[in-house]
């Protein structure tokens, strides 16, 4: 890969845009109450009605009710959705 095509691909990796969040993902390799992992995505879904959803080479998109503040997505987004 060159520099620009990393660059290109860090920032894809590392974006987050507000957006639908899918309920659920196909072919998981693990799914709990709250959250679903595949092979390439994470899928956290909060009983808040907060959720995120990380697909490889696309960074995360995030789902909010009007109820949910900016620290609340702070703390699962560094927290739970980046580790």
């Amino acid at each position: 890969m060159t520099a620009q095509q990393n660059i290109a691909l860090l920032a894809a990796e590392s974006s987050i845009r507000e957006g639908a969040v899918p309920d659920t993902l196909r072919d998981p390799i693990r799914e709990t109450a709250t959250y679903v992992l595949t092979q390439d995505q994470f899928l956290l879904r909060l009983p808040s009605g907060l959720k995120f959803h990380y697909r490889k080479g696309y960074g995360v998109v995030v789902e909010r009710p009007d109820t949910v503040n900016e620290l609340d997505i702070a703390a699962f987004l560094n927290g739970s959705v980046y580790g």
